[in-house]
């Protein structure tokens, strides 16, 4: 590629080369505007805690804090709901406590399977258990709890169960319960709740430390502070025992007192990280380490699970959840160590994103959105805080395991407190107090414009198959270029100008000690070509052309165009891409060269 000097005359080339190149970051949720609207204007829920789809219709699934779930058409214009499910005889409405997960199994509705009825439900009871402790003791419910704030045990527990819909119907059947476990709830909050499934029947449950700080920590004495993962795909064998499935066995360390139970009808996959023959410990732990985690989302397509994480006085969290991770409560908040143990179980792992307290205050996960309506959101997870009501988009680096935040909008309603995915892959949202409406993102105008899908369409070279430079570059060089797996780069710079740089506009602002200021529309070029041959450096294949550019919103994005193998056109990448290369070596031989073509993220 020709190389040239800063002495020839300014060629005029307005911003963005010309306006070939998008105003700022194409497909990328921080470069539209966003509000929160009402999803289903004519349906008002009463303290709204759970938003739930379920695999074998398009309903949603709306559960209040006290325990009744409602169910409606997935239609912006739905004005009518049914009960789906009515548990308020058993549910504790306590500080921090209710009706706190529902989550249909992924077979439900499939006609030929055991588990076509099923759906599971987290929540706290003022209800024990009978003598058989098979059975919620419904006459025995102490409605003295207290509802605010309190210290200590005060008969009440964190349940999980089982439960089916009606024969031929598709609607709850309490009756059916079926528990499968039942601890004791004390102190005021840190319940978790959020569930989902994986793993082919494998049902993960995010608990929270119940202000017991050093229980996140603890998988001898405890379901607190972690992620639980069971597989529930069991054959329930009518006589109070079951059948595990293939790769699990039954659980060895279970509570078995006068009124706590586990270990009934769910079995331990294999595969969690610490397991231990002589029981010795809770074998449904997953991750351990968390303080509230709130809520805990599946993505549709990869299965990754992702929680957020509600901090103490520093920091508010991110987690991707993986098997065997201790995420550091109470000795790490988000990115800050408090004092950490000389040893601790499991890969210390940090969470993939944090938010000072100036950010958030109480955040709330919510899912990666899979929808359609939104292009610049898909692969995005999103959050949102209960306290200063902002949304986020988070993009996570696959690489390094870390993720930015876009900063979308405000939950201006206020009280976030749950996210929804319906089978679409759109997110919903609820507001905990009293009564209201569901809510979802909305963009305000037109997203920004993508690139153009070929290299010969942004005008930036005069003869794209000669790969000749369009006259408006001005090339440089670095002082200390990097290394980049043996290719040739040349660099170009556009500075928007009228054909004189006689206007700060126009200009490049120097400093000495920090950044240098660039007009808005910058456009900075980098060329790869690939040498093929050791022996003749002239003989090469260009790779790619990347632009960086500099957004009017100030941010700068960045693009990649592949060549074509004919060497004659390049094409725009959208995500990232490797292509082998034969290289001829000196001695006669050849080697492969593996290219690793960034994606928009990257």
């Amino acid at each position: 590629m020709p190389r040239g000097g800063i002495d020839p005359p300014v060629v005029a080339i307005g911003a963005f080369l010309d306006g070939a190149l998008p105003p700022r970051t194409p497909n990328s949720p921080g470069s539209s505007q966003w509000t929160t609207v009402p999803a289903f204007p004519n349906v008002n829920i009463d303290n709204t805690i759970v938003i739930s789809s379920n695999p074998a219709d398009d309903r949603m699934y709306v559960a209040s804090q006290n325990g009744l779930v409602v169910a409606f058409e997935n239609r912006s214009d739905v004005s009518t709901t049914e009960t789906f499910l009515d548990l308020r005889d058993r549910v504790a409405v306590v500080s921090e406590g209710g009706l706190l997960g529902l989550v249909f199994h992924p077979e439900f509705g499939d006609s030929g399977s055991p588990h076509r009825k099923s759906f599971f439900v987290y929540y706290s009871s003022h209800c024990p258990l009978d003598a058989s402790r098979d059975v919620i003791d419904l006459n025995a419910c102490d409605d003295s709890y207290p509802r605010d704030y309190t210290s200590g045990f005060f008969n009440t527990y964190l349940r999980l169960s089982r439960f089916e819909v009606f024969d031929g119907g598709v609607t709850g059947d309490p009756s059916t319960e079926q528990v499968l476990f039942n601890v004791r709830l004390y102190n005021g909050g840190h319940r978790g709740g959020g569930m989902g499934f994986r793993d082919n029947g494998h049902l993960y449950l995010a608990i929270g430390d119940q202000v017991g700080y050093e229980t996140a920590q603890d998988i001898v004495n405890n379901f607190e502070g972690g992620t639980l993962r069971i597989a529930v795909n069991v054959i329930d064998d009518g006589d109070g025992t079951w059948t595990c499935p293939a790769g699990t066995h039954q659980p060895r360390r279970i509570f078995d007192t006068a009124d706590e139970i586990s270990g009934q009808y769910y079995c331990i996959p294999d595969d969690n990280p610490w397991l231990d023959p002589a029981a010795g410990v809770f074998e449904e732990y997953c991750a351990i380490g968390l303080r509230n985690p709130f809520r805990l989302g599946i993505d549709p397509i990869n299965g990754r699970v992702w929680v957020g994480d509600v901090g103490d006085s520093t920091r508010e969290e991110v987690n991707v959840i993986g098997c065997g991770n201790n995420y550091g409560w109470p000795f790490r908040e988000g990115s800050i160590e408090l004092s950490e143990p000389p040893s601790y179980l499991g890969v210390l792992t940090d969470p993939v994103a944090d938010f000072t307290r100036d950010e958030a205050r109480s955040i709330i996960g919510g899912y990666v959105y899979r929808g359609s309506k939104f292009p610049e959101l898909y692969g995005f997870y999103l959050v949102g805080d209960f306290i200063t009501d902002r949304i986020w988009a988070i993009a996570l680096d696959e690489n390094t395991m870390t993720a930015t935040k876009s900063y979308l909008t405000d939950f201006t309603v206020g009280n976030l407190v749950t996210w929804g995915q319906d089978n679409h892959g759109e997110v919903f949202m609820g507001a905990i107090y009293g009564t209201s409406l569901i809510y979802t993102l909305d963009r305000i105008g037109d997203p920004p414009p993508d690139a153009p899908p070929l290299l010969s369409d942004t005008g930036a070279f005069a003869s794209v198959a000669a790969a000749t430079p369009s006259a408006f570059w001005v090339p440089y060089a670095l002082n200390q270029p990097f290394w980049s797996d043996g290719a040739s780069k040349s660099r170009f710079i556009a500075l928007p100008s009228d054909g004189a740089r006689d206007t700060a506009a126009e200009q490049i602002a120097f400093s000495t000690t920090g950044d240098w200021t660039l007009p808005i529309g910058t456009v900075l070029m980098k060329h790869f070509e690939l040498p093929l041959d050791e022996a003749d450096p002239s003989i090469t294949t260009r790779l790619e052309t990347r632009f960086m550019v500099l957004g009017d919103d100030g941010d700068w994005y960045g693009l990649t165009y592949r060549w074509r193998a004919d060497q004659l056109e390049a094409d725009l990448l959208t995500t990232d891409e490797t292509a082998v290369y034969t290289i001829q070596s000196f001695n006669g031989g050849t080697s492969d060269q593996t290219w690793y073509f960034p994606s928009r993220l990257d």
